[in-house]
């Protein structure tokens, strides 16, 4: 009787056995995909903007519950041509055309940003650094 209760409690090892690996090829497609759907979350978040300082990228929700992002750009004014391009260590960099007098490269800066976001002039604002060339730009979707 001993030798039966073994042999069945094999046969049962054997099935679970054989029930977890018939899982594993489905966990494992489930976790790639998963993994896949967030490397895209990342590259689209990487190209939208970087954290500043310390902190980690600021998404706030303003009264319509749609997502800011806090952009660190530093400013050229007085280029040939207007552009706005992204540096290696994740900050932005805006060359103007516009001089830096009366608001006029600030002015710009929001109409670049909007540009190139897809958005509009008045859900870009310029933080702070108004009066520098290093600004900190929350771009919204309103």
């Amino acid at each position: 009787m001993r030798l039966e209760v073994h042999s069945e409690a094999r046969a049962e090892f054997l099935h679970a056995v054989s029930f977890y690996e018939a899982q594993v090829p489905v966990l494992e497609s489930r976790f790639t995909t998963e993994i896949e759907r967030c490397q895209k979350v990342l590259l689209e978040a990487s190209l939208i903007g970087r954290p500043y300082g310390r902190r980690l990228r600021k998404f706030t929700l303003n009264d319509r519950h749609s997502a800011a992002v806090i952009l660190r750009v530093r400013v050229k004014p007085n280029s040939r041509s207007s552009s706005l391009t992204q540096e290696a260590d994740g900050s932005w960099r805006a060359q103007l055309k516009a001089p830096p007098v009366d608001g006029k490269a600030n002015a710009e800066l929001v109409a670049l940003v909007a540009e190139h976001f897809q958005c509009s002039k008045a859900s870009v604002v310029i933080k702070s650094g108004g009066a520098g060339r290093n600004k900190l730009v929350r771009v919204g979707t309103s």
